[in-house]
C-alpha cells in the first residue's frame, strides 16, 4: 500500500521516535514535590537533515518529558548545547523558559500522567559545533551508468542505470578508564583502552517506486520486499568494535525510467548488548584458577625437590651427600690407612647428610617433604580437571556447556521439524499466508475486505446510479417529491387544493355545472366523483408518507440515512474506526509479521534466520569454528591433561613418576640407614666398615666394577644430577611456561569484563543530548537519533497533477451525463 506523500514531518519525527524509544524504555524513576511521588522520563529524538552526500544541513531535537504521580514538580535542565535552541511546543504543549542556559518548567501540576513534547531547532550557525556530538557519520555516493553523480538532482527526470553507496562510520571512539580486579593477584587495576558506544543503525521506510526503479537489487546484508507499489529494503548495521569494524558500506542498484527518489531515513540507537543465554566465562575463570593454582603448588614442589637434590657443594643434600661419600670412598681407596678416619670423619657425616636430605613427608625442605607436596598439587589439579559427575570442575563445566549448546540448536531445529522453533516459525508464517492462498489468514482477511467493498458499493448514495439501493430509493422519491418548481409529478396532480392545473381542481370545476341539470341525471355522477376526489387524497397521504421514510442521507432514521451510515461504518482502507480500515491495518500487521519471521535461509535480522544463525554458531563437534567443536577441544584437552595426571598405578603418568620417586628416595633412605645393626643400610654399613676396616677393601672396589661401593655411588650421582636437570627443566619448560599463558589468559578476561563495565558507563553517561533533567539525581534520560534526505523529483511530477485535475473533470462530466440520461429514459 503506497504511503502517503504529505505526510507531516513533525508528525513523523514523534511516530518514528515512540517506535525507536521504544526499543529500550528506561525505568522510572522518582522525585519528591510537595510531599507526592513524582516520576520523571525524559526521551530525546535528534533529527537531523541530510543533504544526498550525507552532510547535515539541519537538526531539530524532540524532547518528551513524561511525568506520572500527583503534586507540583519544577524540571530543570541544564543545557549540553552552546546556544539555546528555538523551541516550540508541539500539540498545543507548552515550552520552558530560559533561564542562565537551562531550561525550567515551573510549577507544573501532575495528577496522574503528564507529557510535555517540544521541538528544539539548531541554529545554522551552531550546527556544525552540534554535529560532532552524533558518534556517526554518513556518506552517500550514486552513480547513473557507470558514471559518478555529485547532485542527485543532475540526473531527475533521466533513465539509466542507477546505483547507490551508503557508507556509515562509527565516530565514538575515545580512550576510556578501564578498572577491573586481577584474578591472580585479587588487586584492582586501572588502564586506559580504546571503547566505542555501541550503536545500532536500521534505515527506516526505504520505498522505491517501482513505476521508476526496475530490477531492484541490494548488497547481501540487506533484504528487498516488492509491495505492490514500491520496493521496501531492510538492513539491520550493528557498529559496536571490536566485535564488529567501525565502518559498514550498504548498497542498492537498479534500472531506473525518470528518475525520482523518496526521503531515505536513518534510525540511529546505541544499545549495550545483553544476553539471556548462561555466560559459563565466571565457570571457565574459576576453572582456570584452580589450574592457575594446581600449576603453581606443582611448580612450588619441583622447585623444592630441585633444592633437595642440590649440588655437590651442598652438604644437607642428595649431591652433597653423595659427593661426600664418593670423595670418602675415593679417599679410602687410595688411602688405606687413613681409610677408619675418613670412614668415621666423612662418609658416615655424609651419609647422614643424604639421609637427613631425604627427610620425611612432615619435614620441610626435604626430598620426601618435596615429592609429597608435589603429590599433593598434582591430585589438586586432577580434582580441578574433575569429571562431569562434579559440578565444580572444568570437564563438568565444559560438559555443560556443551549440553546447553546442543539442547538450544536442537531447539531451534528446522522448519520441517514441527515442535521446534524454526517449525513453529514456519508454521506460523505458513497460516499468515498471501492474500491468493486459499485457508490462510490473509487470504480470509483479503475476502472480508472484497466483500466490504462489494457491499458499499451496492449501497451506494443518493446520487448513485439506480441499480444502487440508495440510488434505486433516491429515483422512487424523486418520482413522488417535486424536481424543480413547475414539472407537475404524481403528487401534484393528485393534491386536491391544487389549481384547476390538477385533475381535482378540473373535477371541481365541473361539479357546479353539473347541479344547474336535472338531479335525476346528475346525482350519482357527483357522489362518484366526491368518493374518487377521497380516495385521490388517501393516496397522496400514503405517497407522502413513502417519500418522507425513504427520506435522506443526512436524516439517520430514513432509509437513505441508514444505508449512508452502514456505507460510512463500511469506511475505506485509509478511512480509522471503520471496517475496510480495520481489516487493511489486520492484513498489515499479519504481513509484518510474516515479514519479521523469515525463514532459516534469511539475513540475521529476521527471527528464523538469527535463529539458524545461531545454530550455525553452535555447530557440531566435528565442525571447525563452531562453539559445540571449541567446548569438545577444550574437554578433550582436559581428559588429555588429566590422563598426564593419572594416578599412582598408571604407569608414565605424573602422578606414577611421582610415587615412584617417592618410593626410590624411601627406599634410598632405607638402603642408606636402617637405624638396625641386624638389617644395616649404609650407614650401619660404614659403622661396620670401620669396626672391620679389612674386609671393606674389596667392596669399595672401582668406579667401572659392578656391584661396589665406588661403582654405585658415581651411579647415584650421575642419576641424581639427571633428576636434578629434569626437576629444572619441568620448573622453567613446563610449570613456568603454564603458569605465563594462565596468567595471560585471565588477565584477558578480565581485562575484557573491565571493557565491557566501562563501555556500559559510556552509554549511561550518553543517554542526552539536549541535556539531562537536574532533579531528582536518578532522572530517566533517553536519546536516539533520526537521519533523513531530501527526496528527489522527477521534473515531470510537477505537471502530473493537472493531468489528473483534468481526467478527474473529464469523469465527473460523464458521470453527470449518463445520469441525466437516465433519469430521463427511467422516469
Amino acid at each position: 500500500m503506497r504511503k502517503s506523500k504529505k505526510f507531516p514531518a513533525i508528525f513523523a519525527c514523534g511516530v518514528v521516535a515512540v517506535m525507536i524509544l521504544a526499543l529500550a524504555g528506561p525505568g522510572g524513576n522518582s522525585a519528591t514535590r510537595n510531599g507526592d511521588s513524582i516520576k520523571i522520563d525524559d526521551l530525546q529524538l535528534v533529527y537531523a537533515e541530510l543533504d544526498h552526500s550525507g552532510s547535515v544541513q539541519g537538526m531539530q531535537i524532540l524532547d518528551q518529558l513524561s511525568l506520572s504521580g500527583q503534586g507540583t514538580i519544577t524540571v530543570e535542565t541544564p543545557l549540553a548545547l552552546a546556544e539555546p535552541p528555538k523551541i516550540q511546543g508541539v500539540s498545543g504543549f507548552s515550552t520552558p523558559k530560559v533561564e542562565d542556559d537551562t531550561l525550567v518548567w515551573k510549577d507544573m501540576k501532575v495528577d496522574g500522567l503528564k507529557t510535555i513534547i517540544t521541538n528544539n531547532k539548531i541554529s545554522k550557525g551552531q550546527l556544525e559545533t552540534e554535529m560532532e556530538n552524533i558518534p556517526l557519520e554518513v556518506n552517500f555516493k550514486y552513480w547513473l551508468d557507470g558514471r559518478r553523480v555529485d547532485n542527485l538532482k543532475d540526473i531527475a527526470g533521466k533513465s539509466g542505470h542507477f546505483k547507490m553507496e551508503l557508507s556509515m562510520t562509527n565516530t565514538s571512539k575515545e580512550k576510556t578508564r578501564v578498572t577491573y580486579t586481577d584474578s591472580i593477584t585479587g588487586e584492582e587495576v586501572t588502564t586506559t583502552e580504546e571503547t566505542y558506544l555501541p550503536l545500532v543503525i536500521q534505515p527506516y521506510d526505504w520505498y522505491f517506486d517501482n513505476q521508476v526503479f526496475f530490477n531492484m537489487e541490494c548488497d547481501e546484508t540487506g533484504i528487498i520486499f516488492s509491495l505492490p507499489t514500491d520496493y521496501q529494503i531492510g538492513w539491520t548495521i550493528p557498529l559496536f568494535p571490536p566485535a564488529t569494524p567501525n565502518r559498514s558500506t550498504i548498497s542498492v542498484e537498479a534500472d531506473v525510467k525518470n528518475f525520482s527518489m523518496k526521503p531515505l531515513t536513518l534510525a540511529i540507537a546505541f544499545l549495550y548488548p545483553h544476553t539471556n543465554q548462561i555466560n559459563p566465562m565466571p565457570t571457565i575463570k574459576s576453572g582456570l584458577s584452580d589450574l592457575y593454582g594446581g600449576v603453581d603448588e606443582l611448580g612450588t614442589g619441583l622447585a623444592e625437590a630441585t633444592a633437595g637434590v642440590g649440588t655437590t657443594s651442598e652438604p644437607l643434600t642428595l649431591l652433597g651427600g653423595i659427593s661426600a661419600m664418593d670423595s670418602g670412598l675415593s679417599q679410602m681407596a687410595s688411602e688405606l690407612p687413613p681409610g677408619k678416619a675418613k670412614v668415621d670423619n666423612t662418609m658416615i657425616p655424609g651419609v647422614q647428610g643424604a639421609v637427613t636430605g631425604i627427610g620425611s613427608p612432615e619435614t620441610d625442605l626435604t626430598l620426601l617433604y618435596a615429592e609429597n607436596k608435589i603429590t599433593e598439587g598434582l591430585y589438586k589439579l586432577s580434582a580441578g580437571i574433575g569429571s562431569i559427575d562434579n559440578p565444580e570442575s572444568l570437564v563438568y563445566a565444559a560438559n555443560a556447556v556443551s549440553a546447553g549448546l546442543t539442547e538450544i540448536s536442537t531447539n531451534i531445529g528446522s522448519a520441517a521439524v514441527p515442535l521446534t522453533l524454526l517449525g513453529g516459525l514456519a508454521t506460523i508464517s505458513a497460516g499468515i499466508g498471501s492474500a491468493t492462498t486459499a485457508n490462510t489468514l490473509l487470504f480470509a482477511s483479503n475476502a472480508v475486505s472484497g466483500g466490504l467493498a462489494d457491499i458499499q458499493t451496492n449501497i451506494g448514495t443518493a446520487a448513485s446510479a439506480t441499480t444502487t439501493i440508495a440510488g434505486g430509493l433516491a429515483a422512487i422519491q424523486a418520482s413522488i417529491v417535486p424536481l424543480s418548481a413547475g414539472v407537475s409529478t404524481i403528487v401534484q396532480g393528485l393534491t386536491v387544493d391544487a389549481g384547476a392545473t390538477t385533475m381535482l381542481g378540473y373535477l371541481n370545476l365541473i361539479k357546479p355545472a353539473i347541479d344547474t341539470l336535472d338531479p335525476a341525471y346528475y346525482l350519482n355522477l357527483v357522489a362518484y366523483m366526491d368518493q374518487y376526489a377521497a380516495g385521490l387524497n388517501t393516496v397522496n397521504a400514503g405517497l407522502a408518507t413513502i417519500s418522507a421514510s425513504i427520506g435522506s442521507a443526512a436524516a439517520p432514521l430514513t432509509l437513505l440515512g441508514g444505508l449512508a451510515i452502514i456505507s460510512a461504518g463500511i469506511g475505506s482502507a485509509t478511512t480509522a474506526d471503520t471496517l475496510l480500515f480495520a481489516e487493511n491495518s489486520i492484513a498489515g500487521g499479519l504481513a509484518d509479521i510474516q515479514t519479521n519471521i523469515g525463514t532459516a535461509a534469511s539475513p540475521a535480522t529476521t527471527i528464523a534466520g538469527g535463529l539458524a544463525a545461531i545454530q550455525t554458531g553452535i555447530g557440531s563437534a566435528t565442525t571447525d569454528g563452531t562453539l559445540l567443536y571449541a567446548t569438545n577441544a577444550i574437554s578433550a584437552g582436559l581428559a588429555e591433561m588429566l590422563a598426564g595426571i593419572g594416578s599412582p598405578t598408571t604407569d608414565l603418568s605424573l602422578l606414577y613418576a611421582s610415587n615412584q620417586v617417592f618410593s626410590g628416595l624411601s627406599l634410598m633412605k632405607s638402603g642408606l640407614s636402617t637405624g638396625s645393626a641386624a638389617n644395616p643400610g649404609l650407614l650401619e654399613g660404614l659403622v661396620q666398615i670401620s669396626d672391620g676396616f679389612g674386609e671393606s677393601i674389596a667392596g669399595l672396589g672401582s668406579y667401572s666394577t659392578s656391584g661396589t661401593l665406588l661403582y654405585g655411588a658415581g651411579k647415584v650421582s650421575s642419576g641424581l644430577a639427571e633428576l636434578k636437570s629434569g626437576l629444572e627443566l619441568a620448573v622453567s619448560d613446563g610449570t613456568d611456561v603454564m603458569k605465563v599463558g594462565l596468567v595471560d589468559s585471565l588477565t584477558q578476561m578480565d581485562l575484557t569484563d573491565g571493557e565491557l563495565a566501562a563501555i556500559e558507563q559510556r552509554g549511561e553517561e550518553f543517554d542526552s543530548f539536549l541535556g539531562r533533567v537536574e532533579e531528582p539525581d536518578d532522572a530517566g534520560s533517553q536519546v536516539r537519533f533520526l537521519m533523513t534526505t531530501k527526496p528527489v523529483q522527477s521534473p515531470w511530477t510537477g505537471s502530473s497533477w493537472i493531468l489528473a485535475l483534468i481526467l478527474s473533470c473529464l469523469g465527473a462530466a460523464a458521470l453527470v451525463l449518463l445520469g441525466l440520461y437516465a433519469w430521463k429514459k427511467f422516469a
